[in-house]
């Protein structure tokens, strides 16, 4: 009899239960048993090297032969971003990260807006920092806005119950920091970290995720065009799948982006999405037009 499990009982253990999850949550937590340690510009990360070693082909590779890092147990990603190597390593014990503003230099940010003198405003709680509080995002209340639709129609209706937030209260510093980790951007740099180190579960992951901030927070196009710029800096081969979505999205929603400042500037500075744009918005226009000439009964020589 060969040693290991059974394969076949293996392929149905598709789901762990939510006690597996929370046991290893409990090991992320405490860095018991730990057997490597994770070193980003100042943060450390206590892991397990048969719980990461087995999702991505880079730390599997660092963890045997002769690398140093096999040996001493550590790794040094210097050129990595900490907010988003927690998220990673998080990932790994969880199956799923915590999208947008979620540090606690955010919720620092949003105690100073809560200072502000009182406007009209609308308040999100839908997401949780790290240590479980709710982090509060101010939003302005909007007037009436166009909705897009699945089938790429635009639709009138009312503004969702958390409009884009109030960025015109915070300071140019606070302003970059929340643009660098809306839900659209991180979920674009969660893509890019799973190309480097050779996670492909975690690729489809960010992009199902991706997809969802384009259709339930569209109204929220000062992020999107910030996660858009993000994805036109990263090399074409990475971003290739988030810029397809992203360039769908704009063409679907043509009508309401063109209205709104930051998407102008966005098509002038950004060259090559204009680019995709266009050639998008071609390619629609051309099956349209083909649509409607057999609609007619004609026939293109």
């Amino acid at each position: 009899m060969k040693p290991g499990w059974d394969t076949n009982l293996l392929s149905g253990l598709t789901r762990s239960p939510p006690s597996h999850i929370a046991s290893l949550r409990s090991l992320l937590a405490t860095g018991k048993y730990s057997d490597l340690t994770i070193y980003c510009r100042g943060s450390i990360f206590k892991a397990h090297r048969a719980i990461i070693c087995s999702q991505s082909t880079f730390f599997d590779l660092a963890c045997q032969g002769k690398f140093k890092e096999a040996a001493t147990g550590e790794i040094e990603l210097p050129d990595d971003d900490p907010v988003l190597i927690e998220k990673l390593v998080g990932y790994f014990y969880t199956g799923t990260y915590l999208e947008g503003n979620d540090t606690e230099r955010w919720e620092d940010i949003n105690s100073k807006k809560a200072k502000l003198p009182e406007k009209p405003r609308a308040l999100d709680t839908r997401q949780k920092n790290k240590k479980g509080r709710r982090t509060h995002h101010w939003m302005e209340v909007q007037e009436e806005i166009p909705i897009p639709s699945n089938d790429g129609t635009e639709l009138s209706g009312p503004p969702p119950k958390s409009a884009v937030p109030r960025l015109e209260d915070m300071s140019s510093e606070d302003l970059e920091y929340y643009l660098r980790y809306t839900s659209f951007t991180v979920n674009i740099e969660m893509y890019a970290i799973a190309d480097k180190y050779g996670i492909p579960i975690l690729k489809e992951f960010a992009l199902e995720k991706f997809q969802k901030c384009l259709d339930q927070d569209w109204w929220d196009v000062q992020s999107f065009c910030s996660a858009t710029r993000r994805s036109y800096e990263l090399p074409s081969f990475v971003s290739l799948k988030m810029r397809e979505l992203i360039v769908a999205h704009a063409v679907a929603n043509r009508k309401m982006l063109n209205k709104v400042d930051e998407f102008q500037v966005l098509l002038l500075q950004v060259s090559d999405f204009t680019h995709d744009v266009l050639l998008r918005n071609w390619d629609e226009t051309d099956k349209a037009n083909a649509q409607r000439t057999d609609q007619m009964g004609y026939t293109n020589y």
